[in-house]
């Protein structure tokens, strides 16, 4: 009984997979375009619970599998747009752009 179970849920966890991977396919959405907490916390040297509290705060939008969130590379440059500030002049954009 406990094996079966086993296999069962194993089933649910494939077809769930399957489901996910046909919807990604059919949107043309890369797996690389989703970011768990984590990996956002570190691409942005930022603590995971800045990116909770954004979460929270209706800041940054996000998707939730089972437990899981994951974040749209296009949530995170919206959030990034909308709280753009522009910079002191055009030498310091243009040595950013040349470390780029």
């Amino acid at each position: 009984m406990v094996i079966e179970n086993l296999f069962d849920t194993l089933k649910g966890i494939q077809d769930c997979i399957a489901g996910i991977t046909r919807y990604c396919q059919l949107h043309k959405i890369s797996t690389a375009d989703f970011y768990t907490s984590q990996q956002l916390a570190n691409a942005l040297s930022i603590s995971p619970l800045t990116i909770s509290k954004w979460k929270k705060e209706g800041k940054l939008g996000f998707s939730k599998v089972g437990r899981r969130c994951y974040y749209s590379r296009q949530d995170v440059l919206d959030l990034l747009r909308r709280y753009h500030k522009e910079g002191l002049n055009t030498n310091t954009a243009n040595s950013l752009n040349a470390v780029v």
